[in-house]
Order: structure tokens, then C-alpha cells, then sequence
């Protein structure tokens, strides 16, 4: 015998009775403060080949990991004339670095760098990337 409600789970509690909208919404009004920082970011990467190499060989001829006293990583990475740093800092630390050239600064959430620089204050628990000219 056919029972509709168990077919169509029409019933109190399951997934078709909830308000995804408002749910969705919520959530998004929840991490507002890393949605937009996240765009800024995939338009970066979307701009620049140096962030989309595409083989485990290219990746390995075209970019460079260090750190900042075991704590920060720096990534630096380049295809062609695209060439650019990034600084991941997790820690709860503010750390300096230098770089030999002039660099323009693309993304910091931290707030500590702007325009064309050669000497990065990265914040705690911030992101840093950097386009070399």
C-alpha cells in the first residue's frame, strides 16, 4: 500500500521541510568578515598564472617556500614575467620581512601594508600577497 508521506518525506524534521533561504542567509551574515577577504583572494589567483600552475613539475620549478622563524610561511611563486609573495601568518605574533626590490601589494588583511613597498609588517593571523613589478 502506497503511504505518501514516507514517499515524498513530507513529514515534521526532515530536509524538505526546512528554510534553506533563511538557514543560507544566516550563515552568510555569520562569516561576512572572511566572504569578502575570500573573493579578493580567488580574484588574485584568478589574475595571476603564477597562483594556478597546473603540475606537480611546474610547481616545483616555480615556487619557493621558506619561513619566518618557523612560524610564517612565505611562498613565492612565479610563471613567466607574473612573479608574486605571499605571507601566511597563523600565529598570534606580528612578524617583519624585507625583500630586495619594491613590491606592489595586492591583498593584507591585516591592514599593515599598502601600496609599493619593500618592508612588510605582517599581522597576526593575516595574509599577505605581494606582486613584484
Amino acid at each position: 500500500m502506497w503511504n505518501c508521506e514516507r514517499i515524498t518525506n513530507f513529514t515534521t524534521g526532515n530536509s524538505y521541510d526546512h528554510d534553506y533561504e533563511f538557514e543560507l542567509g544566516t550563515r552568510r551574515n555569520a562569516f561576512m568578515d572572511i566572504l569578502e577577504p575570500t573573493k579578493a583572494l580567488i580574484e588574485i589567483r584568478k589574475a595571476h598564472p603564477c597562483f594556478r600552475l597546473n603540475t606537480v613539475k611546474k610547481t616545483n620549478e616555480n615556487c619557493l617556500f621558506t619561513t619566518i622563524a618557523d612560524q610564517v610561511l612565505v611562498y613565492r611563486c612565479f610563471e613567466k614575467d607574473d612573479q608574486c609573495i605571499a605571507f601566511f601568518n597563523p600565529t598570534g605574533n606580528t612578524f617583519t620581512y624585507d625583500v630586495k626590490e619594491e613590491v606592489q601589494v595586492l591583498f593584507d588583511n591585516g591592514n599593515r601594508n599598502e601600496g609599493s613597498i619593500s618592508h612588510f609588517e605582517i599581522a597576526p593571523y593575516s595574509v599577505v600577497v605581494a606582486q613584484y613589478k
